[in-house]
């Protein structure tokens, strides 16, 4: 059976490993690890669900428990900010404007011309 690892090489250092599960172990890269009493987490990955084990690089048994402490902000969300974004006068502010090459413009300079002369001939207001 397939499994995935979030293996921890150090203590900042973190790699998402595909692995083998096989008779209550994860192996992978010549390692083993016992992971037969432990709940996995799942990951979601498409539409199919995998367990998902956190190893550690010095311990042949998972983490079993993982909380990470996110700094909350209660006055501000990711939905507020991106609605704050997408104001016209506050998005201004806050994102950086777009600028196109010259070369760009005079290309679709160019390419509207051409349709739109295309067009007068077409429709007999210039006559060739």
């Amino acid at each position: 059976m397939k499994a995935y690892v979030l293996y921890f090489e150090t203590k900042d250092v973190v790699r998402l490993v595909k692995a083998k599960l096989e008779d209550g172990m994860v192996i992978f890269e010549n390692k083993a690890f016992d992971v037969d009493k432990f709940q996995p987490r799942v990951l979601k990955k498409g539409f199919s669900y995998y367990p998902l084990y956190m190893l550690k690089w010095g311990s042949i048994h998972p983490c079993e428990e993982f909380n990470p402490i996110f700094d909350e902000d209660k006055k501000i969300n990711p939905e507020i900010l991106r609605k704050t974004i997408s104001l016209k006068i506050l998005g201004n502010m806050l994102k950086l404007k777009k600028e196109f090459s010259p070369l760009l413009l005079i290309i679709m300079g160019a390419v509207l011309g051409f349709f739109l002369t295309y067009a007068l001939i077409i429709s007999k207001v210039i006559v060739i």
